[in-house]
């Protein structure tokens, strides 16, 4: 208004993603029948270029087929982790994805093949960033596939169940025969110095610990499952801190583990975890201690990339996490209404001195409490909230076994 010219900037992250794979254009049909559960399967192998620098990537789909007048039919939609595999004495288009389907929910949809795949998406596992996609594929069907057809068997007998959401659990279909006592698996938040759960008060856990690291989502989950690999463990529930509730859920979400095995109780619970986000995980993370210099970015904790990572989390695997919050006493003097003051110039109000509470939510999960007055680790102006002994109590007898 003064006639000063100036000119306005915003300073903001974006990832950058190389695209290492893209969808070829052709996908491969073949029925067969499992192993175990003896129920009809629809593989689907889908060809992709690819130039070998990143083996998993998320995909999904929607399956269509045909009616009874030769329409297009909605039969399902397909998401998941999957690895790039190589066909054996192959010289041309040797790398493909694999997909697969429970035939019951073309059953449901009373719909037979020939089959197309719609919106064919794959993203890479850094900010999930969309690398290549395809609005419609054919898929070239074997004799069995093609010759597949409804049974009569009506609709309203169809039961949708894990098993054909989720495919075939080992967990779950023996988790009667495992005999193994349940335990609590406790997971670190991103760039941890130490162990901050109270070992004490946790009656059976199994502690993961990788320190001052950095590693998203996927690399977290595949670690863990090294370790608990090696440890032989085949039921536990799990307690994470900061990122090990994101983690947890990840892990619940796109693999089969102990975690399927548990019965009556929470199966993930978490303190502090920014499952919708965090400013301090994308550039700001160079502030300091607030998530350790040497740590770097995390794309899975940035608002975008923690937003897009639970847009593909189902409703149902959300539901079993319970999970709390923690901020600094709301009616404390103005001066003293922050956990870290070099954090606070950048989170908005009520928050942890990572995490904002709002950040915190997870949208179909249960927030337990938000608890005044502690904060998320130590060294910031109010106590550490894993510190907290009536909690941790409360958390080891509300864990599933």
């Amino acid at each position: 208004s003064d006639g000063v010219k100036f000119i306005r900037s915003l300073w903001y992250v974006f990832t950058v993603a190389h695209r290492s794979i893209e969808l070829a254009g052709d996908v491969r049909g073949s029925l067969r029948t499992h192993e175990i559960s003896n129920r009809d399967i629809i593989d689907f192998d889908i060809d992709v270029k690819w130039d070998g620098s990143q083996l998993s990537y998320r995909a999904f789909a929607q399956v269509w087929g045909r009616g009874e007048k030769d329409e297009e039919v909605p039969v399902a939609w397909m998401s998941g982790l999957v690895d790039v595999q190589t066909r054996k004495y192959c010289l041309f288009n040797c790398h493909y994805i694999h997909m697969q389907l429970d035939s019951r929910w073309l059953e449901l949809a009373n719909a037979k093949p020939p089959l197309t795949l719609k919106s064919v998406t794959l993203e890479e596992l850094k900010a999930f960033i969309t690398l290549s996609k395809s609005d419609r594929v054919e898929v070239t069907a074997d004799d069995g596939l093609m010759q597949w057809s409804p049974t009569s068997v009506s609709e309203e007998c169809i039961e949708i169940d894990w098993e054909m959401k989720e495919g075939y659990n080992p967990y779950r279909m023996k988790k009667e025969n495992i005999t193994e006592t349940g335990k609590i698996l406790l997971l670190h938040g991103y760039c941890a110095k130490h162990n901050g759960f109270l070992l004490d008060y946790f009656d059976d856990y199994l502690l993961y610990e990788d320190y001052e690291t950095n590693y998203l989502h996927d690399e977290y989950a595949k670690n863990v499952l090294d370790v608990l690999e090696k440890n032989g463990s085949t039921r536990y529930s799990a307690v994470g801190h900061s990122q090990g509730g994101p983690v947890a859920l990840h892990l619940f979400t796109y693999y089969q583990t102990g975690m399927d095995a548990v019965e009556n109780g929470r199966v993930i619970q978490s303190i502090g975890s920014p499952y919708l986000g965090c400013p301090l995980a994308g550039i700001l993370a160079l502030i300091g201690d607030a998530f350790g210099i040497l740590c770097g970015k995390n794309g899975d904790l940035t608002y975008d990339g923690a937003q897009r990572w639970e847009s593909l989390i189902p409703m149902e695997k959300e539901a079993e996490v319970y999970f709390y919050t923690t901020q600094y006493p709301k009616e404390a003097p103005l001066l003293q209404r922050y956990c870290l003051l070099v954090s606070q110039l950048v989170l908005s109000a009520n928050n942890d001195g990572i995490t904002e509470q709002t950040k915190g939510l997870l949208p179909y999960g249960h927030l337990v409490d938000n608890y005044e007055g502690e904060c998320h680790i130590d060294g910031m102006r109010y106590p550490r909230q894993l510190g907290n002994v009536d909690r941790t109590k409360e958390i080891n007898e509300k864990a599933a076994r």
